[in-house]
């Protein structure tokens, strides 16, 4: 038997120590990705005039003061407004000129398909005189002729009324070309280039306009994105300019081939509400991917012993008893306070497993553990 002191010097079983876990389970995590773009307008427009002449107005717009202004840039556009006029004068007269000659071919051709029928009608009475005997071959001939010269004569007569007819039509249509056109709703005049009084030619640039109803935002994304990248899928947008202000993107295309240069497929994000957001302003494009993995905490990690890598503990039941031990992890990638770790490594973790995640400092391989009520 023992005596006092052997009993007193003899070190007895460790208590348990009292730790917290955690289940291991694959949970929902979104990565976020942001890619940096310039805003781009959603349409734009290079004004010119068909026809060459001598600026006459400019459209007048009211300005912030509450007084009209000759348009400029910056300013919209009014829906079916025409923003610069040329002098129509000259088109006007060679309209009216047209308008003439085609009345007077129009007169022509009255007089020859009259002439017309009167030289069918001849020939018609002489034929039937020949068919009786009673005119000569001569005769016959010469009603034959004029016939079929009247009748050349109207068909000319008829082509010179529709040559009037598209003289007159491309007299009024010069006429209309010297309203210069918008091609879209909403435009924005984003350069002017002519003044009142000044000659412009055929093609020559009279105004660079936008349309900034929506806007889009183009950037370039990798092969391993692009398939998680959906047409319709809604995206965040900020930028700098307005960093108070989230805006509502909507994928509207991706790009089917990677561009040859950067390997990237371009993505058009638009902006349907665009708010402050302008053409050549820097945004970001915020993408979410979410995936499914196996995470625990930062604090459950500990250094390996020996050689490199990083181990956690699990409370394991063995005879009746809970004890930690010690189990090597792979580190995939670190999310907040959290590290996605892979699972069905050689000695590794599994779902279900119970990880320590407060008390790991105390713990030893094989150490008795006690759960936190």
């Amino acid at each position: 038997m023992a005596t006092v002191r052997e009993r007193a010097i003899r070190p007895g079983p460790e208590p348990p120590t009292t730790v917290r876990t955690t289940v291991l389970r694959m949970e929902s995590i979104a990565a976020g990705l942001s890619y940096h773009a310039a805003v781009k307008e959603l349409r734009r427009a290079e004004l010119s005039f068909r026809v060459s002449g001598t600026v006459e107005s400019l459209l007048d717009v009211m300005g912030p003061d509450g007084k009209p202004h000759p348009i400029h840039e910056g300013d919209v556009i009014p829906d079916g407004a025409s923003p610069v006029r040329l002098d129509p004068s000259d088109y006007r007269r060679e309209r009216d000129t047209a308008a003439a000659r085609l009345a007077a071919s129009e007169a022509r051709q009255a007089q020859a398909a009259a002439e017309a029928d009167l030289a069918r009608l001849d020939f018609g009475r002489v034929d039937r005189l020949a068919r009786r005997e009673a005119s000569t071959a001569a005769e016959l001939d010469s009603a034959r002729t004029r016939d079929a010269a009247a009748r050349a004569s109207l068909k000319a007569a008829e082509r010179e009324v529709d040559s009037a007819r598209i003289a007159v039509a491309q007299a009024e249509a010069d006429v209309s070309y010297c309203e210069l056109a918008v091609p879209f709703k909403s435009a924005t005049v984003a350069a002017r280039y002519v003044d009142v009084g000044e000659r412009v030619t055929v093609g020559q640039r009279a105004l660079l306009v936008h349309d900034l109803s929506a806007v889009t935002i183009a950037f370039g994304v990798p092969d391993t994105l692009v398939g998680r990248v959906r047409l319709g899928e809604t995206i965040d947008v900020s930028t700098d300019a307005a960093p108070a202000e989230r805006f509502r993107g909507v994928v509207y295309k991706v790009a089917a081939a990677a561009d040859p240069r950067t390997r990237t497929y371009e993505v058009e994000v638009r902006v349907d509400e665009p708010g402050g957001l302008r053409p050549g302003m820097i945004a970001t494009v915020h993408l979410r991917r979410e995936t499914q993995a196996a995470l625990v905490p930062l604090s459950a990690v500990v250094p390996r012993p020996e050689g490199e890598g990083c181990d956690v503990f699990l409370v394991v039941e063995e005879g009746g008893r809970l004890v930690a031990r010690r189990r090597p992890i792979v580190l995939a990638d670190v999310v907040d306070d959290r590290v996605v770790v892979r699972l069905g490594e050689p000695g590794g973790l599994r779902l279900g497993d119970r990880v320590v995640v407060v008390g790991v400092q105390k713990l030893s391989d094989g150490r008795d553990v006690r759960l936190e009520d």
